[in-house]
């Protein structure tokens, strides 16, 4: 009797230890997904962010198909050159008989013949089908020399539609730029803020020390208050002003504004010498606006 209620505890204690063991296993598998969840966001290169802004940006993409646009206008163009044949065919056929009396003598009389026609006459038309084919071969030979003048016109249209895609996209380069340098520049100077909040909040705690020990006056304790709540002022600014950033970041490379990144640290460029001239003549020979009004002027 004994060793079966010991049998049948041993038993209760195992379905237990087996509970246990799926409840901890649950909890660690929560936890894993919990971690997860808040990892830290993915880092955003700057070779990253420009390469998203070029596939995703909207006024981009628009100017893309604008140039897309202007080619096929081009060949629209081009097919007027070209001869044009048509044809058509038309069918007819009476529903009803029609008939026609002339009595005699109804045209008058023809000396020598004698009234016309000389007795009565009806005339009538069968009801059969009849078909007419047409067709037509064109070439404008005098319109030749006006149509290639409006092709060339198309063609130059096209270009200025490409050199302004080009510009929408050097815009859209130094935008993310400028952005993403924002942003950097905000998260220093919020680190730095965070390191001024943490500093005089050390201070306040030692002058409150040194007040209760009446080595400092209660308005060195209060001076340091309005400083610690300044700083503290100053570093939910900078936050929102991050965010700010961000959302304005995320906007241009055509994503989700709420998307959170992490920005790459950029290292410090050197500073090579230019050549004035030369960078002058570069800038001539690239700029999209320059390359615009040359075609226009055509």
């Amino acid at each position: 009797m004994r060793k079966h209620k010991l049998d049948k505890s041993c038993t209760g204690f195992r379905s237990e230890v087996k509970r246990l063991r799926w409840a901890v296993l649950f909890v660690v598998v929560s936890a894993v997904c919990s971690a997860q969840e808040l990892s830290p966001s993915r880092v955003l290169t700057l070779d990253d962010a420009i390469r998203l802004a070029v596939a995703n940006n909207r006024s981009l993409k628009i100017a893309s198909l604008e140039v897309d646009k202007s080619k096929w206008q081009v060949a629209e163009v081009k097919t007027k050159r070209l001869p044009s044949f048509s044809s058509s065919v038309l069918g007819s056929q009476l529903l009803n008989d029609v008939s026609f009396n002339f009595p005699a003598g109804a045209f008058g009389n023809i000396p020598g013949v004698g009234p016309f026609p000389t007795a009565d006459t009806k005339v009538t038309t069968s009801r059969q089908p009849i078909a007419y084919v047409m067709s037509q071969a064109m070439q404008p030979l005098s319109q030749l020399y006006k149509i290639n003048l409006g092709v060339r016109a198309q063609e130059l249209s096209a270009k200025i539609a490409g050199e302004k895609a080009r510009a929408e996209r050097q815009n859209l380069v130094k935008d993310v730029k400028q952005a993403y340098y924002a942003v950097l520049q905000s998260e220093s100077e919020l680190e730095a803020a965070e390191a001024n909040v943490k500093e005089y909040q050390e201070l306040d705690r030692v002058v409150l020390q040194r007040v209760s020990q009446e080595a400092a006056l209660k308005s060195d304790s209060l001076d340091v208050k309005a400083k610690f709540a300044n700083e503290k002022y100053k570093l939910v600014q900078l936050r929102n002003t991050l965010d700010s950033q961000k959302e304005y970041l995320n906007n241009l490379l055509g994503r989700d504004i709420r998307t959170g990144f992490e920005t790459e640290k950029v290292p410090v460029t050197s500073f090579e010498e230019v050549d004035l001239k030369l960078a002058q003549s570069r800038a001539l020979g690239q700029r999209p606006e320059i390359k615009q009004a040359e075609l226009s002027m055509r």
